[in-house]
């Protein structure tokens, strides 16, 4: 998801928290959020390896790549194959 607002400011999203998350991706980009806790894209468990390294991007003004899941941020991230992942806080 990505949200776009006509000028700066903030809004609450509230739900259950998350705590593990399997998330299927298919090969190419991939639009894909995080869980409730910040987490390391190093701490995903990918069984298959197709996860490209270096391929999770965030954005702020502008595409960046980045090392961390943030909760409610949004991240494109490419995968060399279809399969899942899962991402899970410690």
């Amino acid at each position: 998801y990505w949200l776009r607002f006509n000028e700066a400011g903030s809004t609450t999203i509230s739900g259950t928290p998350i705590n593990e998350l399997t998330i299927s991706l298919n090969e190419g980009w991939n639009l894909v959020s995080g869980l409730s806790e910040d987490i390391s894209i190093y701490s995903v468990s990918d069984p298959d390896s197709i996860i490209i390294p270096g391929t999770l991007y965030g954005f702020n003004e502008g595409y960046l790549e980045t090392d961390l899941f943030v909760p409610g941020k949004g991240y494109w991230l490419r995968a060399n194959n279809s399969g899942n992942i899962i991402l899970t806080s410690e």
